[in-house]
């Protein structure tokens, strides 16, 4: 299985038909004029059901035109418990017509080279509430071979069910 976002990890509030869609192309370029102030802050998000195991993303400004996201616990591990990773990422919106898309990096400190791109959607019903899904990989099997034949696609298609997966909604700290 691809690399899940943290919160699917940690919380299981969603059980997956699919994995994030990963690719190598990047979808446009960071802009000021796509920046959305509105989703700067911290978030927290817990499991619907136990209303526990809760997860917090926090999201900077990181320039004129990407954010920088932090994903982990909310609560600190009781002493001698095993901490769980801060999951770290870059991303900006994307100018490709579709409202709310995000192209989402991982910031890894290894060595790795190669940086795979997710597609994220976000929507904020209300200013207190903020909705993540991702594109999944179910309806996207297909490689593309440029980034404007990657965004034809999902703008032909982002309307589907299914298209995007659905993480958590978070209310604002």
């Amino acid at each position: 299985m691809k690399k899940i976002n943290i919160l699917l990890m940690l919380w299981g509030m969603v059980f997956l038909a699919g994995c994030p869609y990963n690719s190598r192309h990047q979808l446009g370029r960071p802009e000021a004029k796509n920046f959305d102030t509105a989703i700067l802050g911290s978030w927290v998000a817990c499991d619907p059901k136990t209303k526990a195991d809760c997860g917090r993303m926090t999201i900077y400004r990181f320039n004129e035109g990407e954010y920088y996201v932090e994903m982990g616990d909310v609560k600190e591990p009781a002493p001698g418990a095993e901490r769980n990773k801060t999951e770290r990422y870059r991303a900006f919106k994307t100018d490709i017509g579709v409202p709310g898309l995000y192209d989402v990096q991982d910031v890894d400190t290894s060595t790795e080279t190669a940086r795979n791109h997710i597609y994220v959607k976000l929507e904020t019903p209300r200013a207190d509430k903020l909705t993540l899904s991702y594109m999944s990989d179910e309806l996207t099997k297909a490689g593309f071979k440029s980034p404007g034949k990657l965004a034809g696609y999902i703008r032909d298609n982002y309307k589907k069910e299914g298209f995007f997966e659905p993480v958590a909604t978070f209310d604002k700290e």
